[in-house]
């Protein structure tokens, strides 16, 4: 009787099983499009108070705003139009904050000027 040692090699299960999960915020209501135009304008505002000498960019901004709320991560464009409706308020107000901050900071940081006595 003949025999054949044929070696398959060892197959570790336990790096081939995928785990599917189905996460609820996938299917959510997610902001409107006009509620999306707000969150801009107030990115914008945030961008045109900052420092010249040390601007934050723009996705910094947004990646800020996304983690705050909780935003899904999907693959069909920006984050942020993936937050839900019911966290539109959170996020403006988390913008807001944001701003009022930025205002305080450069009205601190403004140079006093001097007053000047003409006779």
């Amino acid at each position: 009787m003949n025999t054949v040692n044929r070696n398959f090699g060892v197959v570790n299960q336990a790096e081939n099983i995928t785990v599917i999960s189905c996460d609820p915020r996938i299917e959510a209501p997610k902001i409107s499009a006009s509620q999306g135009q707000e969150l801009k304008e107030l990115v914008n505002r945030i961008l045109a108070l900052q420092p010249h000498h040390s601007p934050v960019p723009s996705y910094k901004v947004w990646d800020k705003l996304n983690d705050h709320c909780n935003a899904v991560p999907l693959a069909n464009g920006a984050r942020y139009k993936n937050i839900l409706a019911d966290d539109f308020y959170k996020a403006k107000a988390f913008l807001l904050e944001w701003q009022l901050d930025q205002q305080s900071q450069r009205k601190h940081k403004l140079p006093k000027l001097k007053k000047w006595w003409f006779w």
